[in-house]
């Protein structure tokens, strides 16, 4: 309702458990100590036939230039939202943001992060989420060349997320950006390398 030029609402979008959650990278948000931040996210919940913002996602740990909200995600309590831009755990590493709840109420619980994390992995770049597991994509990662990409299963134990297997190209190469977007449903996950140049027969 109080949609603003530049906002860009729309930019990265999921569905589910009843809940729709929507990104806007490009909104100026001002804190109660007076800084501005850019981006944001909006959670969405339907009632009678329609589609009412019910909430809204920040968290104070995070920066300008995150990038917050770049990717969403969301199933059953859990939504997941990607800043791969943060800084706090390697200079644009990047960084996934679980937050628990329900209904207008919606509490940071989490930070995700991956222990390889390095400079300009891009972690949390896009995002999936299936049941207990997800994924969060890292297409910057240098393990199989510069820039080859990787993507991270991330795991719910109990009321935690973490980040485990750690997924890469069989034939990864320079530049194949592996992990530019990913898509998951039950136990199969799908990561595309868009600048991939070999194709199994």
């Amino acid at each position: 309702s109080d949609a603003a030029p530049g906002d860009r609402a729309g930019d990265n979008v999921a569905i589910g458990s009843g809940y729709v959650v929507v990104s806007y990278p490009g909104r100026a948000i001002t804190r109660p100590d007076g800084s501005i931040v850019h981006g944001g996210v909006a959670v969405f919940a339907e009632t009678s036939g329609r589609w009412i913002e019910v909430a809204r996602l920040d968290d104070p740990s995070r920066s300008d230039g995150d990038l917050f909200g770049t990717s969403v995600a969301v199933e059953g309590e859990f939504i997941l939202v990607g800043a791969p831009r943060d800084d706090q755990f390697a200079p644009d590493g990047g960084a996934v943001y679980v937050f628990r709840g329900s209904g207008a109420n919606w509490t940071r619980t989490q930070k995700l992060h991956p222990a390889d994390i390095g400079q300009h992995d891009y972690f949390g770049h896009d995002l999936a989420m299936a049941g207990d597991h997800g994924v969060a994509s890292a297409y910057n990662d240098d393990d199989q060349g510069v820039n080859a990409g990787a993507a991270y299963v991330l795991d719910l134990v109990g009321t935690n997320w973490t980040v485990g297997q750690k997924l890469t190209s069989r034939e990864g190469g320079n530049f194949d950006l592996f992990g530019t977007s990913v898509a998951m449903v039950e136990d199969t996950i799908i990561v595309g390398a868009p600048q991939n140049e070999d194709v199994d027969p």
